[in-house]
């Protein structure tokens, strides 16, 4: 690969493929009831998750998109990985929430869904 050259690599559905011997499931067909994975996962979805959440808030990450969203008034505050880091939080709350449902966590995540909407 030459300098400055980007490297791009593709995800590929092969749901409709005749050839393909592996086919995806849904996340929701997925349970983990394990004594390794199970117990990550229920500690990631009961204390993880908020607290990445109350981290956000201390720090003013959700702070641009309150604001972006009229529902505080100010300057915008930057943040380098400040979407990313937000919008990779929703994700891994929505995965959350796709294999096991938690209203605790869904009313944390769904007012910041409706700010980055409303942005």
């Amino acid at each position: 690969m030459k300098m400055g050259q980007i490297n791009k690599s593709y995800v590929v559905d092969t749901t409709n493929s005749p050839q393909a011997r592996l086919r995806p499931v849904p996340i929701d067909a997925v349970r983990l009831q394990d004594s390794f994975w199970a117990p990550r996962l229920r500690l990631l979805r009961e204390v993880t998750m908020s607290t990445q959440y109350q981290l956000m808030e201390e720090t003013g990450r959700l702070w641009n998109f309150k604001r972006g969203a009229g529902k505080s008034e100010g300057p915008f505050r930057v943040f380098s990985s400040m979407t990313r880091m937000s919008t990779k939080w929703v994700e891994g709350v929505a995965f959350c929430l796709a294999s096991m449902p938690d209203a605790r966590l869904k009313n944390l995540v769904s007012p910041l869904i409706d700010d980055i909407v409303a942005v």
